[in-house]
Parts: C-alpha cells; structure tokens; sequence
C-alpha cells in the first residue's frame, strides 16, 4: 500500500493564523516531521475558503509526495490548483528525469471546489509580488509597478532573529507607504515540516540541487499567497526568477514550474529569468540613483539590529561589487563599505570560498568581464585599485571550465550508503552526527 499524508483538519485562529492537523504514514517519518503546521498573515483570513487556505500546506506537501509515492487525502481542494497538480508533477519529471516520479501519487478529496479561475484577459487584473527587498524582487516589482502590486513578503525561517525581522517589516512598510502601495507580511512553520537533510540524502543526487532550491522555493514560496490573492482578488503573482540561460542546474523557479501554479483566479508567473544578476543590479542602480532617499537592498539572512545586510557573505559581497562595477555607491544601497571591505572581498576570491552549487560563480565571471577601473569614480580610497584588481584577476582554472555534472561519488558513497541501509530513526541520527555540515544541506 502506498504511504499517505493525511490532512485532517484546517482551522483559523485569532482570525489571522491558519493551523493544520496533518498526519502521514509511518514510512515518511524520516522525511516528515511531527509538528503542528500555521502560517500566519498580517491580516484577517478567516473568510477565505477552506479550499484555499489548503493551498499553503499542499503546495510544500506534493512536491514530496511525489518524488516519495505517496498519496495526500483532504477534505476539499480548489479546482484551478488541482487542475495545476498534473501540469506541475509533469514540470518536476521533466526538469529531473533522474528523479523517481515514474509513478504518480493521488490526490483524493471530498469536495472540488470552484473558486473561479484565472482570467489572462480580464481588464481589472490585480497583482502582488513575492518581496523581500532584495536585488531580485526588487527588480520584479520595478518592472510592474504600473500595476501598483501588492508586497507580499514571507519571513524565510521561524528562527530569524526578531529584530533582523521587525527591521525588514519597517523598511518595506516605509517603501509601501511612500509608493501607495499595500504590504503584508507572512510567518509559517510549514516549510519546517520537511526534514530537509533526510530528502536531500535520499534524492539531491537525483536532483543535483538541495530540496529547497530544486522543489520548494518555485511553488512553495507563492503558495503561501494564496489566502491573501483571493482576499484581495490578485489575479497575477510574481515570483523572481534565477537567471535561466546559464544555470548550473534546473531550479524550481523556472517558468516550467511556476507558470503552471494557479488557484481560483489567480495564477502564478516568473518573471525576469532572462535578466543576470549584474542586469538586475544596474536597473535598481539607474532607478534610484535620482531618488531623494536611498534604498537599503536586503541581500542576505544574516543582518544585524543596524543593517538588513551582513555585509561579509557571498552574497553580500558579490552585491557590493555589483554596485561598484556598475559606479553606484554601495551605501546608498544600505551596505557598510571601507577599505577594508575590498581587502575582504579579494581574500575571499583568492581562496575560492564560494557556493558552488548555486551558481554564484557565474555572477564573479560577469563582473570580471564589466569590471573597467576607468568607469569608477566612487568615494572610496582604493576602490580603482580593486576594480583594476578585479579585471586582472587570474581565476582558478576550474572557473572558467565548463561547470561539471554532479559529482558522481556522492551517490555510491559510502556514507549515503551506510545510511539508507539502516532503519529508521538511526538513519537520521547517523546523518546528523557523521555527516559533515556541506552533506547535510
């Protein structure tokens, strides 16, 4: 008999928080974790239909269902988002043919419910967008906002620190407000249910991506608008996407994906995959180098009580240049810059300490090709050294090679071996304690 996830009740609480009751066979336990699932909104939801306040838990759920063989039982579900199921299973076996989706799980209700559908045509269309105030969904809403889009931004994980989020709420507030447009905000545990390292030990060697960036982020993320979207009668929500042409591997934010998730009148749509990091970065640099007050980018998860930036990651690091390259002062953008910063940036280029997996040596690649030292005029001493430096870097041979497939040991090591040989939970626990930090992400 194939494992079942059973959703066994959907209430609200508060008016606001949405709460699940879900159960789920004992052969995914070691993928599935035994939590009380919510997700919570800066407004009240408690008229939204049941069947789409489904949507949130489903759209993380069906992607594991699917590569696990596991059939989800609920009481209603919308028709445009089971319509979408079949479209998105089959946009997941095409993106990862190595992947086990050869036989497809059921979906089995009580009730299709008919919330409308999506109109492309229709003249009164509204939008939202997925927004972080980030390099990426900043220039999604850039590229919309004659539609005057709704900011819908999803705090990522439960553990980030409170004031990091408080700060991020306050700056889109501010943006919003100063723009007429409408923010809210989204707290969830839901992405949590997955045991992320169990799925990437069984699967990332089929996948070539980690679970979250191959399954979750693409439909995850916009499913948990769905509430809001039907409130509000959005019918268009943007999700910022990867740079499609030179990817390392296939991401769930690929139109493949995305554009087939919809539900009652909504649908869903990637947008900007045809726009590279440094492109992005030049059209936030060009719109706000007029405005009267500065833009502070929200580049990474790791900022503190005075920044929404680090300002020492990768991420942070390849942003800064980005603006640099480009001749648009960094602070002006929210990032703290000295002499030191460049210092720091080439020691970390020089000892190649950078993520690989997702691709972000192709944004140092484009920034070595734009980096022109007779282009920068910016106040900082040493920064056309650096910029020189930059141009004439010697990049590691394997940089500029083609980038490999996935490395082959990892799916005949002995490690992964061992571990799926044993039952569970010691399976779990052999992965959490003999298993290095890079394996287990």
């Amino acid at each position: 008999m194939r494992p079942r996830i059973t959703v066994d009740e959907i209430s609200v609480h508060d008016r606001t928080e949405v709460q699940y009751s879900v159960s789920y066979s004992r052969r995914l336990q070691r993928f599935l974790r035994d939590i009380d699932p919510y997700i919570r909104y800066s407004e009240d939801v408690s008229d939204v239909p049941e069947s789409i306040l489904a949507v949130p838990l489903l759209a993380t759920l069906s992607p594991v269902a699917w590569i696990r063989g596991a059939d989800i039982y609920i009481d209603e579900i919308d028709e445009s988002f089971r319509r979408a199921l079949p479209r998105l299973y089959d946009g997941y076996a095409q993106l990862y043919p190595n992947a086990p989706f050869e036989a497809k799980s059921s979906l089995h209700y009580k009730d299709l419910v008919d919330n409308g559908s999506p109109n492309p045509d229709s003249e009164e269309s509204r939008s939202g967008v997925l927004f972080t105030g980030g390099v990426d969904s900043t220039t999604t809403y850039l590229r919309h906002r004659d539609q005057q889009p709704h900011l819908i931004t999803v705090r990522k994980e439960t553990e980030t620190r409170e004031n990091a989020w408080k700060q991020q709420r306050r700056m889109i507030d501010a943006f919003a407000a100063e723009n007429e447009l409408t923010a809210h905000a989204i707290e969830t545990n839901i992405k949590s249910i997955v045991k992320k390292f169990m799925v990437n030990l069984y699967h990332r060697h089929q996948l070539n991506e980690s679970w979250d960036r191959a399954m979750f982020f693409g439909i995850g993320y916009p499913g948990f608008t769905a509430p809001l979207a039907y409130k509000h009668g959005l019918t268009n929500i943007y999700q910022s996407a990867d740079y499609l042409p030179h990817k390392r591997y296939p991401k769930s934010t690929q139109p493949l994906l995305v554009d087939n998730l919809r539900w009652g009148e909504t649908r869903v749509k990637s947008d900007a995959g045809e726009l590279t990091r440094q492109n992005k970065i030049e059209l936030l640099g060009t719109h706000f180098a007029d405005k009267e007050t500065n833009w502070e980018v929200s580049s990474c998860d790791y900022g503190g009580d005075a920044s929404l930036s680090c300002n020492h990651c990768e991420t942070c690091f390849h942003t800064i240049t980005g603006f640099i390259v480009a001749n648009y002062d960094p602070a002006a953008f929210g990032f703290e810059v000295d002499t030191g910063t460049f210092e720091e940036i080439k020691s970390h280029l020089n000892d190649r300490e950078f993520d690989s997996d997702s691709g972000k040596l192709r944004f140092w690649l484009e920034l070595q090709e734009r980096a022109d030292p007779s282009q920068i005029n910016l106040p900082y001493e040493g920064v056309t050294d650096f910029v020189a430096w930059l141009a004439d870097a010697t990049i590691a041979e394997e940089w500029s090679r083609p980038l490999p497939v996935p490395k082959p040991e990892y799916e005949s090591s002995m490690k992964r071996r061992l571990c799926i040989a044993l039952p569970y939970p010691l399976d779990a626990w052999l992965i959490r304690w003999y298993f290095d930090k890079s394996d287990r992400r």
